[in-house]
């Protein structure tokens, strides 16, 4: 287990740089909104080309963001923790991550705010295995791929409970999701945990050699998908943020209109077919939204992190939380 808590301390190393940005002033807002200029700035907006991020690529695609009068820069990663590494670092204005980063992410650095939920849903992380794992029992020393500190992490981590069974009998190697299929083809895994488009790109190369043990679906409540604003766009210019959340709920209820357009439009982002990109689009549940059951989601995956030493104490998960930009969005 060595190697999985190299990957935690050097998430930690992340996020304590964050301390030394802030401490050294403007640098780490290079190239964002803040200032006094009245001319609109590049907002730098991160996420993923993965399903889970699909009204982002929609609204550039569509060019919502730029109806709302913003020039937005899309920095792309391969999972939530990286944008929650990008936003903590001062690289980015915005991101969307899934529950188990936001969770890490305003731990580690509570300036920044929760400010909405676009989808979520826990059933998009699956974890595929070899032919000789058949049950959760069966991953015990097994060598298990997956992201550290992403949302599939989590929800592996609820699952496992639920099952009973123990994570640290689990030899959890901690990858990149892009490199996750390739070292299953390879026979370096014996089973994946990972949300699409990586459960169904591992399914496609490996064939009948991998198999679906589980879905992680009811385990963390909604799982929600959450966008996260740096404490210096809200205060700075609160108004782009809403600008936004307008633009993203203008691509879900265009995606939600159009699927087959948006599925055109996303797949050849995320890798997958049309086919596989409507498939697996079809297992989140998508809207603007902060409900109740969200906070209630993020709490339940704030507890899993801690029992497990992800995360040292638990946040304060109402104070996280700034629903003022998409009320204002909603005309609330």
């Amino acid at each position: 287990m060595d190697g999985l808590r190299e990957g935690w301390r050097r998430l930690g190393v992340v996020f304590l740089a964050t301390a030394v940005l802030v401490a050294f002033g403007p640098v780490a807002a290079a190239g964002g909104w803040w200032g006094g200029s009245d001319k609109p700035a590049v907002l730098r907006v991160t996420y993923s080309n993965k399903v889970d991020y699909e009204p982002l690529m929609v609204a550039v695609d569509k060019g919502f963001f730029r109806d709302e009068g913003l020039v937005v820069k899309p920095l792309i990663v391969t999972g939530g923790i990286e944008s929650a590494e990008a936003l903590a670092t001062g690289a980015a204005d915005i991101a969307a991550m899934g529950d188990a980063p936001a969770v890490i992410s305003v731990s580690r650095y509570p300036v920044n705010r929760i400010v909405c939920a676009y989808g979520g849903g826990s059933q998009r992380h699956r974890l595929i295995a070899s032919a000789a794992v058949r049950t959760p029992a069966d991953l015990v020393g097994r060598r298990l791929g997956l992201q550290l500190g992403s949302s599939t992490h989590g929800c592996f981590l609820a699952w496992a409970k639920a099952n009973g069974l123990d994570p640290a009998h689990v030899e959890v190697i901690n990858l990149k999701p892009s490199e996750i299929p390739m070292a299953m083809a390879a026979g370096q895994l014996d089973a994946m945990a990972g949300s699409e488009p990586w459960a169904t790109n591992t399914e496609k190369q490996c064939g009948k050699a991998v198999h679906e043990l589980a879905h992680f679906g009811g385990h963390m409540g909604t799982s929600p998908m959450v966008l996260i604003a740096s404490g210096r766009l809200l205060e700075s210019r609160p108004e782009a943020v809403t600008k936004v959340i307008r633009a993203v709920g203008r691509a879900v209820a265009w995606m939600q209109a159009h699927p087959e357009r948006a599925a055109a439009i996303c797949a050849p982002l995320t890798g997958l077919s049309l086919q596989d990109q409507r498939r697996c689009t079809a297992t989140l549940t998508w809207g603007l939204r902060w409900e109740p059951a969200d906070a209630e989601a993020l709490a339940m995956m704030a507890g899993f992190l801690m029992a497990h030493g992800k995360i040292a104490t638990l946040p304060d998960l109402a104070a996280a939380v700034d629903t003022r930009p998409l009320r204002e969005s909603q005309g609330r």
